[in-house]
């Protein structure tokens, strides 16, 4: 499975960004900050392509800053995903 990129132009479009989250919680959970800090950098373009809606994208922007900060919790990062499935699923971009 290749993974899109910020830097990756086709990637970034075609690669669904859910997946990432679950990274993210590894890398959490090994203690790896610099590439969960990679991986959230990487996350907005992916959802961005999706079209979210503001206060997703909102919530999607808060864990990034998190991440540089390397204050983000796994238990975040969960809660994060429940909100924007549960929005997706509401119909919400």
């Amino acid at each position: 499975m290749q993974c899109g990129t910020a830097s990756s132009s086709k990637a970034s479009v075609t690669t669904p960004p859910w997946p990432r989250f679950d990274l993210a919680l590894v890398y959490l959970r090994e203690g790896r900050t610099g590439e969960v800090r990679r991986v959230a950098e990487e996350m907005y373009p992916l959802f961005e392509a999706e079209d979210i809606h503001p206060e997703a994208a909102a919530a999607l922007l808060l864990f990034q800053e998190a991440a540089r900060q390397e204050v983000v919790t796994a238990e975040r990062v969960e809660e994060l995903l429940a909100y924007l499935k549960r929005a997706r699923a509401a119909g919400e971009p």
